[in-house]
């Protein structure tokens, strides 16, 4: 239970006395009901934000929005939230060929299809997700932003392409519920986001197997899991890690492979 909650005392009359000025000075009849009214109206919209937000549950999700490469994106719990480090994904794709096609499997709220058709326009972006739901608000934030991704409910890698992006779920299993993860993570987003089986891998494991003739690939991984990520694209797709790409925090989040030319 969340416990009872209260407000400066100084907050409200400030507040009220702001606003009935300003209803005032515009004419506004009875500008002091008015302002009255209006106030409580926002102190009961705050008080159940701060319900949620204590309750654990996600910022982005009471606020219903998020900004990712300044884009901003309307998130809910159909999908998982997209992390500043995921922004490192779109960098690295960022030097693809002029007029490239690229896949994003698992695009969730479509953050990292959305911000690579912004920043390149040229390129021909397919976005999938196994959920119908995330498939749902990935669209609308196409429609909203003005960006032409293809969308498709599709569990993994279906037909060819130059290039895959993504950011699979990489969280292991045996880590539920051991208290490793914010409960932002575990008790709010959608679990099918982030579970990777035993060792956080199981999607990677697929996915190389998927690949086909792909020439450039980025994956964001988990903490140390970027050597065998990189072993299995070698192994499952003959493809060569080129590049390792560091987060703030040192650990390796991103990895490009790709395919020897011919």
């Amino acid at each position: 239970m969340c416990p009872s909650m209260s407000f400066p005392s100084e907050a409200a009359p400030a507040l009220l006395s702001w606003a009935t000025e300003e209803l005032r000075s515009a004419g506004v009849p009875r500008p002091r009901h008015d302002a009255g009214a209006l106030l409580d109206d926002a102190l009961e919209i705050l008080q159940a934000g701060v319900r949620r937000r204590a309750a654990r549950e996600p910022l982005e999700y009471v606020r219903r929005r998020t900004v990712f490469r300044g884009l901003e994106l309307e998130v809910d719990a159909r999908v998982f939230i997209p992390r500043p480090e995921t922004e490192l994904l779109v960098e690295a794709a960022l030097g693809l060929p002029p007029g490239a096609t690229v896949l994003e499997p698992c695009t969730g709220s479509g953050a990292v299809a959305l911000a690579l058709k912004h920043e390149r326009p040229d390129l021909d972006v397919t976005a999938t997700d196994r959920s119908a739901a995330a498939i749902d608000v990935a669209r609308a934030n196409a429609q909203r932003l003005g960006l032409r991704v293809h969308f498709a409910v599709v569990d993994g890698v279906s037909g060819a392409y130059d290039a895959i992006v993504s950011n699979p779920p990489y969280v292991a299993e045996t880590e539920a519920g051991m208290g490793s993860l914010p409960p932002e993570l575990e008790r709010h987003q959608p679990p099918d986001a982030f579970w990777a089986g035993p060792d956080g891998l199981a999607f990677h494991r697929r996915l190389v197997r998927e690949l086909g003739g792909t020439r450039f690939v980025a994956l964001e991984v988990g903490d140390g899991q970027a050597d065998a990520v990189c072993a299995l694209l070698a192994a499952a797709a003959g493809l060569r890690c080129t590049a390792r790409v560091r987060a703030p925090s040192g650990a390796v989040r991103v990895v490009v492979a790709e395919r020897a030319a011919p």
